[in-house]
């Protein structure tokens, strides 16, 4: 009894002392700011623009990842085929690679190995906001779908077995009885890829390139003030972004507690 209180303690000790490391990082950044500075810099064009132009093309990754991601779960919670684990592991890729090495890839398969064929198609990829989304994609979508792996993997498949004695269609019992059992864990995953598309550096610097006011995101922005000296900009930018984390977080939380009530 006393060894396992002793664990316990020691367990807490760790908690406490990580989330108040934590805490201090990013509380840091509030002291750090001049109050000025950040009224300037929540007005100014740039800042705008940055914000802006990383919610739209985060927000259009994140659909498309969700697209992606549904099916995708579903197939690796439901389905066993040959090499399986092999493939899938092809969807943790950019979870373990550096993002910058994405990036590169990216880069090198929109660039020399396909621009011609694209260029036909009148489509340009490289140094554009497609290329933003299309890196923003890239690395979120494994984050959506081991939570929708997970999600369509956690309820008694013997409700979708009811559904189809029932007369439901495979397509019906789907949207009737496994998307609506799931959709807590999915919501959640879908919003956590956001998170990270919004966040995303290395992979959108190498294929959109870091131009102002055209692949500028926050994050860029953040890295081009800091460049020049202009550091409270990117504090005042930064402490944005920690706002922005935590309501992504607290909504994430929620889908998590609904889940598992």
């Amino acid at each position: 009894m006393r060894t396992n209180q002793l664990l316990t303690k020691s367990f807490i000790t760790i908690y406490i002392l990580t989330a108040l490391f934590l805490f201090s990082v990013y509380i840091g950044l509030f002291f750090y700011v001049d109050l000025f500075a950040f009224i300037t810099t929540i007005q100014d064009k740039e800042f705008h623009f940055a914000i802006v132009f990383t919610l739209v093309t985060s927000l259009i990754s994140a659909a498309i990842i969700a697209i992606i991601a549904i099916p995708v779960g579903y197939v690796l919670a439901k389905v066993s085929f040959p090499l399986k684990n092999v493939i899938s592991s092809l969807f943790d890729l950019p979870l373990i690679l550096p993002s910058l090495v994405t990036g590169v890839a990216l880069l090198l398969f929109f660039g020399p190995l396909t621009s011609d064929f694209l260029n036909t198609l009148g489509v340009r990829v490289v140094f554009t906001p497609v290329g933003v989304v299309i890196a923003q994609v890239v690395i979120g979508l494994p984050l959506a779908v081991r939570a929708c792996q997970q999600a369509f993997s956690s309820y008694d498949a013997r409700f979708e077995k009811v559904a189809a004695t029932l007369g439901y269609s495979p397509f019906q019992v789907f949207l009737r009885t496994s998307l609506p059992m799931a959709k807590s864990g999915i919501w959640s995953g879908v919003i956590m890829a956001w998170a990270r598309a919004m966040g995303e550096f290395g992979a959108i610097s190498m294929v959109a390139g870091m131009t102002k006011f055209k692949t500028e995101t926050v994050s860029i922005a953040i890295f081009l003030k800091m460049s020049i000296g202009e550091i409270q900009f990117s504090v005042a930018i930064s402490i944005v972004m920690i706002l922005i984390a935590i309501i992504i977080l607290t909504v994430i939380r929620i889908f998590e507690g609904a889940e598992e009530r």
